[in-house]
């Protein structure tokens, strides 16, 4: 036993012995989970969740903003506001490094890695809130393997990246909170500077979690030596934002902003051109769906957590330290509160939806330490072994003392819960015999003391008085000889037991939820958006020039076409029709149009407040474009009909379907819209003109649009039928037949059918 004035300070663990010639006895403790088996199983976890990942990742570009950063990865370039640097540089450095696949896969597998290691933090996460290995198991399992995790752990986003940013927050605190340890909060501050580099939401991460690092430290962290070191800490994590400037100055193509002004660089890291702490530009910044958008999240939350979790995210919040449940609360509000997305538009909603899963995250973790909770039901009780007896050795314990244990308990390394024992009202002053049976085997480790009366005194002073256990020690003959060591290991045994059983249930539960998503998750042979960006420029005429307006096309085309942007002559700084130095549409097609240098197409459509090109240009379709042409060109519709319609997209679509809220629903609704004449048909047959000659290919552009209204995914668009009408209604004209009258019905009846009153544009032509 340590001697001197500091003895009562040991800690004492349980072996598994007991010898007569000590004065010290010791127990051997339950199995902990130490650092490096914890880290062992999260490096588990990762592979696994890479290796069933990885076969589902898209083989090259995914659509909306994930084609844009593939394409900036692989020329080192800026992304839209704020740039994204830090995943920018990391996934060019995938493009460059990994020698398999597209240089879009190589991105996507990017995202793959960090969506992978976020799942084995999150494992250390709850591991490290509960001591429960198969809690944080569950709970791993159930993040990595929801659907809205999955499918931006397989394409080019930065939300992977943030995610596991987000994670490592987390952790740090919680390491935190438990050794008070300066050196975490330093690395917390530098991932701070790291995820604010990466994605600006992380701000809501970090406002909790740095007010309840601050308030542990019960000021320590606020001295001024703490401060300058983590102020260097972040600054260092902020870092990537000096590749703006450094590639600002290489003006690539496609390339936004510009960056090589302290202003121009401002206004792209604050987001200007969509408005700070806004989503969406179009928008004013109150303009938000707050109860609708916590609607959504809840279902979202149900189906991440298989509908059977949010109880055990409810047991989460009450049981939880103070981290997790603030983060919880705060982003989830915060963020529904400054979302201005009008997300009645399903595209919409699924652009909200990715931010959902910092909130999902918070969640999982409360549903992990919900999970422990419960769990706790099915471990075995642990053996009473008596440790003292009074009357020995002139030792007293008296009715109203107290035994005081102090230590970490098997809550885990975020708990230190101290454990007190009373001696049974029974026994009385000076009695012989067993005095107090506990059961210390779920401890790590203990410092114990006698306090009298029920106030707890140190372990020192109860040692001086005479008590029964000086700090540290307790003498060997108050234990029954063999008692605790058997009863150790027996309680081990059946501990090890019962969590082989519910790891096994654990695990198969994990392997149900990731089965039942892995087919709609399998995007491995998804190469809609290569075909949809193919079918836009094969047909495009020798130097020819496209400007585009819209996420999908722009995209799309820009990284196909990455080497080769043709030169257009730009009449000013830039495309505003009402500012200083701009230049309008009108002006740009001035002096490009006509110029000699290729043919001007347009994809998007006009700008919708730019109303300049009236009476001076029109479009010609043209496949997925339209020719730009001087008002007043001459034409002749039936070779140009046939000309365009070899322009037409002809791709095999995919055999599956998808939600209304993915970018490929929106390729496939173009690829319906332009490839199946219902563009071509409405510029045929101007609505404007009541008779227009059926020659022209009226009748052709009717069995287009029904071809395409019975291959087109379900529910069909109801102008489809309504456009479908007024071809009939033309075709009457010229040839009133009880044939073409049915079908003129046919088609209004399933407009009827389909339209909704409340929708733009009912009961008129869909231009």
């Amino acid at each position: 036993m340590a001697k001197g004035k500091n003895a009562h300070k040991q800690k004492v663990r349980h072996p598994t012995h007991v010898s007569e010639d000590e004065d010290l006895f010791e127990v051997e403790p339950l199995e902990t989970n130490p650092t490096r088996v914890v880290v062992r199983w999260a490096l588990g976890i990762s592979l696994v969740t890479f290796l069933v990942y990885l076969p589902t990742v898209y083989p090259n570009i995914a659509g909306g903003d994930a084609t844009e950063l593939s394409f900036v990865a692989c020329r080192f370039g800026t992304a839209h506001p704020p740039g994204y640097p830090l995943w920018t540089i990391l996934s060019g450095l995938f493009v460059r490094l990994l020698p398999v696949g597209s240089a879009a896969y190589r991105t996507n597998v990017c995202a793959t890695v960090c969506a992978a290691l976020c799942n084995g933090v999150v494992f250390m996460v709850v591991e490290g809130a509960t001591g429960k290995i198969p809690s944080a198991v569950l709970a791993s399992g159930l993040w990595a393997f929801g659907k809205l995790v999955w499918q931006y752990a397989i394409q080019a986003e930065v939300f992977a990246l943030n995610n596991l940013l987000c994670a490592v927050l987390l952790y740090l605190t919680g390491c935190y909170e438990k050794t008070r340890d300066c050196r975490c909060a330093y690395w917390g501050a530098f991932v701070i500077g790291l995820g604010l580099s990466n994605q600006h939401t992380i701000i809501f991460y970090v406002i909790p979690l740095l007010l309840r690092v601050i308030w542990a430290s019960k000021g320590e962290l606020l001295q001024a030596k703490h401060i300058a070191r983590l102020v260097v800490a972040g600054a260092v994590g902020l870092l990537p934002y000096a590749y703006l400037p450094l590639v600002g100055g290489r003006a690539l193509p496609g390339s936004w902003g510009e960056l090589t002004t302290l202003d121009g660089f401002r206004k792209h890291l604050l987001r200007e051109e969509y408005g700070t702490f806004r989503l969406f530009s179009g928008a004013e910044p109150e303009d938000t769906r707050f109860l609708l958008g916590l609607q959504h999240y809840m279902h979202s939350l149900l189906e991440q957590s298989r509908f059977v979790g949010l109880g055990l995210v409810a047991i989460g919040m009450l049981l939880s330290g103070f981290s997790s449940l603030f983060v919880f609360v705060v982003y989830t509000v915060s963020f529904h509160q400054m979302a201005n997305l009008p997300i009645e538009n399903p595209l919409h909603l699924g652009v909200m939806a990715r931010f959902w899963l910092q909130s999902h995250l918070a969640a999982l973790v409360l549903l992990g330490i919900g999970a422990a909770e419960v769990l706790k039901f099915f471990e075995p009780e642990p053996e009473p072994v008596s440790i003292g007896t009074a009357g020995q050795d002139g030792a007293r314990l008296r009715k109203k003392d107290t035994l005081v244990f102090k230590g970490n308990t098997r809550r885990g390394p975020f708990s230190d819960m101290p454990c007190d024992v009373r001696v049974p009202e029974e026994v009385g002053e000076c009695a012989p015999g067993p005095c107090v049976s506990i059961a210390p085997l779920a401890m790590q480790s203990l410092e114990i003391g006698v306090s009298s009366g029920g106030d707890e005194q140190e372990p020192k002073e109860a040692a001086k008085r005479g008590g029964t256990a000086a700090a540290g020690a307790i003498p060997a003959e108050y234990l029954k000889k063999g008692n605790a060591a058997e009863a150790s290991r027996r309680h081990r045994e059946a501990l090890k037991a019962a969590e082989g059983t519910m790891m096994g249930v654990v695990v198969v539960l994990i392997a149900g939820h990731a089965g039942l998503n892995y087919s709609s998750m399998d995007e491995s042979g998804n190469q809609l958006f290569v075909d949809y960006g193919k079918s836009f420029l094969d047909p495009m005429p020798q130097g020819a020039r496209v400007i585009v307006k819209g996420d999908l096309i722009t995209n799309s085309i820009r990284y196909l076409q990455a080497k080769n942007f043709p030169d257009f002559a730009f009449p000013g700084t830039h495309y505003h029709p009402y500012e200083e130095t701009s230049f309008s549409m009108k002006k740009l097609l001035d002096v490009n149009v006509g110029d000699g240098r290729g043919d001007v197409f347009m994809a998007g459509g006009w700008h919708e407040e730019d109303f300049s090109h009236q009476g001076h240009y029109e479009h010609l379709t043209y496949g997925y474009a339209d020719l730009v042409v001087r008002a007043g060109h001459t034409l002749d519709l039936r070779k140009w009909s046939q000309e365009s319609k070899k322009q037409l997209p002809n791709f095999p679509l995919p055999a599956r379907t998808f939600g209304t809220e993915r970018w490929e629903l929106v390729a496939i609704k173009d690829y319906f819209n332009k490839g199946k004449h219902e563009a071509w048909a409405l510029k045929v047959l101007p609505p404007f003109s009541p008779i227009a000659p059926v020659e022209v290919g009226a009748k052709e552009a009717a069995r287009e649009i029904e071809d395409a209204i019975g291959r087109h995914p379900k529910p069909v668009p109801s102008f489809y039928y309504r456009n479908l009408g007024v071809i009939y209604q033309r075709i009457m004209h010229s040839e009133p037949t009880l044939k073409t009258h049915r079908a003129l019905v046919r088609a209004f009846a399933g407009y009827l059918q389909v339209a909704d009153p409340s929708e733009e544009g009912y009961g008129s032509i869909q231009q």
